[in-house]
């Protein structure tokens, strides 16, 4: 009887242990979109940004870095958002026909998006390379805690 309890102790142990260090990666997540678009007659890039945080001055995108052809343009740094959905804009980008842009948005508490943008005479193609899951660890989460009550009632 003594052994079935330690087991229990341990096991909720862990399913605590999980939740803590679980609920700091749920708070922190990547923007959840990003729009690129580029005028060609100011050489202006417009960047809106969508992320959806209780607090901009300390939840933020605190960086974005704008890559032209593969190579860094820009890097810029920010201290707060101005709200859940905001936009900058960066003059002097002169583009060409093939050129290919790469803007990464990151997060100060984890997590980014990337996009893509390439100048075609038909105008500009937008593509998207974001392979995070929003939300995965917290899926996670409560797979695992099912899993644990599931075990525990089967002893």
């Amino acid at each position: 009887m003594e052994f079935i309890k330690s087991k229990r102790f341990l096991i909720l142990f862990i399913m605590f242990l999980s939740f803590v260090f679980l609920s700091f990666n749920v708070s922190a997540h990547s923007p959840s979109s990003m729009t690129l678009s580029y005028d060609s007659s100011t050489n202006e890039l417009q960047v809106d940004i969508s992320h959806q945080v209780s607090d901009p001055n300390t939840h933020y995108v605190e960086n974005i870095v704008i890559k032209i052809n593969g190579e860094t343009n820009i890097s810029k740094d920010y201290t707060s958002q101005s709200g859940s959905s905001f936009s900058y804009t960066y003059e002097g980008i002169a583009l060409s026909e093939g050129d290919l842009i790469q803007v990464t948005a990151t997060c100060n508490q984890g997590g980014s998006i990337s996009k893509e943008l390439t100048i075609s005479s038909e105008g500009v193609s937008e593509t998207d390379d974001d392979n995070s899951t929003p939300g995965f660890e917290l899926l996670v989460f409560i797979i695992s805690i099912i899993a644990i009550i599931i075990f525990v009632k089967k002893r």
